[in-house]
């Protein structure tokens, strides 16, 4: 309609000038002033609807992975909800409206995006708040603690499950959770950490645990397992070798060659 209006404009022009109509010709350039104008407004509205697009995806991606993981894309969002800030400035649609008082449609819904934000980022917090308070207290000074950190992490020391984000920001869980936490929410590398450095704990009962736990929350795929365990066959306590040879046994068919070669060296 811009471009329509502009060529109309053109013709106009081109027959006052012909007419040497001084007071038309000084009319039109008013309305090119204003058509100038409003094409500036629909560029900056077109671009702040996009960032608002972009912005939209960064947060689902971010709710998909759960945190960490989605960190950079809740920044990128941060980011681009600034950006659709500025354009909406730049064409002048930002703030309240004079005559009502009340924010400008197009402001209130940048408001509404930006609490759905907050709102998705802290569920994401929320969910991954209990793995990381288990891993955090695998470095407690009281084992008992420990223990069972140690053992709660090889239960539910899984990556947050994939989630959609509706309307309201809402969670909504795109796979079945039990079924994401015995294969692909596996091998949580905060968690492998955590349980490997239990490995080395200084009371044998966490080192047993530790190595329950390990074959668990890592993938079920990874042969790596097996020689991180194998450290214990050489352990100090007779309960922590016998384990270490149990643990390795219940996971041989990762790699039979492998595991028999553990436990008949």
């Amino acid at each position: 309609k811009l471009e329509e209006s502009r060529t109309s404009l053109d013709a106009a022009e081109a027959i006052y000038k012909q007419a040497g109509a001084k007071d038309k010709l000084a009319s039109t350039e008013v309305l090119r002033d204003r058509l100038g104008s409003l094409k500036l407004k629909t560029v900056k509205l077109r671009e702040w609807s996009e960032c608002l697009a972009e912005a939209e995806l960064e947060v689902q991606d971010a709710a998909r992975l759960g945190l960490p993981w989605g960190e950079k894309h809740f920044v990128c969002a941060r980011e681009k909800l600034e950006e659709a800030k500025r354009r909406l400035k730049e064409a002048g649609e930002d703030g309240p409206d004079e005559s009502s008082g009340r924010l400008k449609p197009k402001s209130l819904i940048l408001n509404k995006f930006d609490l759905r934000l907050l709102k998705v980022r802290r569920e994401c917090e929320r969910r991954r708040a209990k793995v990381s308070q288990h891993i955090q207290q695998t470095s407690n000074p009281n084992a008992e603690k420990r223990q069972s950190a140690v053992r709660s992490l090889g239960q539910v020391g899984r990556k947050p499950v994939p989630c959609g984000v509706d309307f309201f920001g809402n969670l909504e869980e795109l796979v079945d959770e039990r079924r994401w936490n015995e294969s692909e929410g596996r091998g949580d590398e905060e968690v492998v950490r955590a349980v490997e450095g239990s490995l080395r704990d200084t009371d044998g009962q966490i080192r047993q645990l530790a190595m329950e736990g390990l074959p668990s929350v890592c993938k079920e795929d990874d042969i790596t397992v097996m020689d991180k365990i194998a450290s214990l066959l050489q352990d100090q306590s007779v309960h922590v070798r016998m384990k270490a040879m149990q643990t390795i046994s219940s996971i041989a068919a990762r790699d039979a060659v492998r595991a028999y070669q553990l436990l008949c060296d």
